[in-house]
């Protein structure tokens, strides 16, 4: 049997958040015995790095025939076909999160293994990452809020219901029997602002991207509200704009009536 080929055929400067590296294409020859083959499924094990297949496809070399394998199969546990128009597959992702839910446990750990969390879908201590009963919470972050309360196991009793959503303003209504950490699946986004029955709380960047808040027990109005600083600033200037303008008018007219 020939030997595995991996070759890098183009290299490039990239750059990101981490700063700036060097990218790679490659080309793989992956040599196997001559099978009927059903389905091929590749599994991306490593943690730090990406990589994106950009093609693949079979060579038959008893007939020197190739066949590109183009065709996609979702986990039939998860994605649900609903229907096909020409080239496009439309499915359904039976296991989507809602708007918003609270979680059981949080883990603290460092913002740069958070993502890889995500990724993998194993925590940094080898347990299985559940987006439904787990939030990921940066320690950067956390290491000087002392209000920051212990991550405790949730009670199963609570609920959560979205009652309003508008660009500015969403409304939830909340019933939970002991103190839960509740992740909304919005953008963390500075501008954002929370309040518990009027009282506002800190929001944590969530899930590298999202809101999560504690909420007490008992049954609550939650409110995000988007109010930026350039908002306010920009209405102030407005309305010192309004009140110059205005007495530039009144003592203008003064200025007139003594004139005349």
């Amino acid at each position: 049997m020939a030997e595995t080929m991996i070759e890098a055929v183009e290299s490039r400067p990239v750059s990101d958040e981490n700063g700036n590296f060097q990218g790679h294409r490659y080309l793989a020859k992956l040599p196997f015995e001559r099978t009927e083959i059903e389905k091929i499924r590749l599994d991306y094990v490593a943690q730090d790095a990406e990589i994106l297949i950009a093609r693949a496809s079979l060579y038959d070399s008893a007939n020197g025939l190739s066949y590109s394998l183009d065709s996609l199969q979702f986990p039939a546990e998860r994605w649900r076909k609903l229907a096909s128009f020409g080239q496009i597959d439309l499915y359904e992702n039976q296991k989507a999160m809602p708007r918003a839910w609270f979680v059981k446990k949080i883990i603290t750990i460092p913002e740069d293994q958070i993502l890889k969390t995500i990724k993998s879908g194993i925590t940094p201590d080898g347990r299985r990452f559940d987006p439904s009963e787990v939030a990921l919470l940066e320690s950067e972050s956390l290491a000087t809020d002392k209000h920051f309360p212990s991550a405790e196991e949730g009670k199963e009793d609570a609920e959560i219901s979205l009652v309003k959503y508008e660009s500015r303003r969403i409304e939830l209504k909340a019933r939970n029997v002991s103190a839960r950490f509740l992740v909304l699946s919005e953008v963390f986004y500075p501008g954002w602002s929370a309040l518990v029955d009027g009282v506002e709380v800190n929001i944590y960047r969530t899930n590298y991207a999202m809101r999560g808040i504690w909420v007490p027990p008992g049954e609550h109005k939650i409110e995000f509200l988007y109010n930026p600083n350039s908002f306010k600033r920009g209405a102030i200037f407005s309305g010192l704009g309004v009140v110059f303008l205005l007495a530039a008018v009144v003592f203008g007219r003064r200025y007139l009536f003594q004139a005349g």
